[in-house]
């Protein structure tokens, strides 16, 4: 399957006060089309930065980036990112943010509404169509932010630890939703997380960061068989794979609390 992302020998530093910051030194990956792929490593070690990159938000210092085969020089309408915090507008309604991205396109009212409906229930919040982000749970701040970022029609999702506020229930609960989703959608979802099981129940693929500054230390392929709920968690697999990525990431946690 072709490559809808690649990661050419990508470093980026930073200036600071106190001089030179590397955050991510010859970074080199792929990203297939309709994977879903997570990256796992220690706070610091430059995942934010790389999707900060990738986005077209910021440019590598050395390297390049490309998306379909085209080189990222800027902010790029092929990649959406979905962030921790929700970014909904408080004073539009559900439909109304997630035809937000549309109706700046400037697609029909009749179109608008008609792909809302859409995602509106793939997402499960039908009925909520009118509701505004306070009358909504965190689960379901966040349904609407990914129903929104699905109906942008971009290629690739680059989520940002998308469930790390949400408590442990409701976090397990999206983390199956997700999986569904991407499995109708079938768009590319490149993932981070600090969580190792977050990582196995969702991933085909995990790559591992170094701590600061971040390299790729290894690759995981996730041959856990799907669908996935969270009874695979209790497999003799997952098991054996959740030790496998613990003792690849633990030294890099230490290395950077230390550091």
């Amino acid at each position: 399957m072709a490559a809808i992302i690649e990661v050419r020998n990508v470093s980026k530093s930073f200036e600071t006060k106190k001089g030179e910051v590397k955050a991510l030194e010859n970074i080199n990956l792929t990203v297939e089309k309709g994977e879903l792929l997570c990256i796992v490593g220690a706070s610091g070690s430059g995942k934010t930065t790389l999707f900060n990159l990738i986005a077209g938000f910021e440019q590598p210092t050395s390297g390049e980036i490309l998306l379909n085969n085209e080189v990222v020089t800027g902010i790029h309408s092929n990649a959406t990112m979905v962030f921790q915090q929700y970014a909904l507008f408080p004073w539009k309604t559900v439909l109304e943010n997630i035809e937000f991205g549309l109706k700046m396109k400037k697609i029909s009212k009749k179109k608008r509404r008609e792909i809302a409906d859409e995602y509106i229930k793939l997402v499960s919040l039908e009925g909520f169509e009118n509701s505004y982000p306070k009358e909504l749970s965190g689960g379901m701040k966040q349904r609407v932010s990914i129903a929104r970022a699905l109906a942008s029609d971009s290629d690739i999702l680059l989520m940002d630890e998308p469930f790390g506020a949400l408590d442990a229930m409701t976090r397990q609960i999206m983390q199956e939703q997700l999986v569904k989703i991407h499995e109708q959608s079938k768009k590319t979802i490149v993932f981070i997380t600090h969580s190792i099981d977050e990582a196995l129940l969702l991933s085909s693929r995990l790559i591992i960061f170094t701590s600061r500054p971040g390299r790729v230390k290894s690759e995981l392929i996730n041959h856990l068989p799907k669908p996935r709920t969270a009874d695979v968690q209790i497999s003799k697999e997952y098991l054996e794979l959740k030790s496998m990525t613990w003792e690849t990431v633990q030294q890099e946690v230490l290395n950077q609390i230390e550091s």
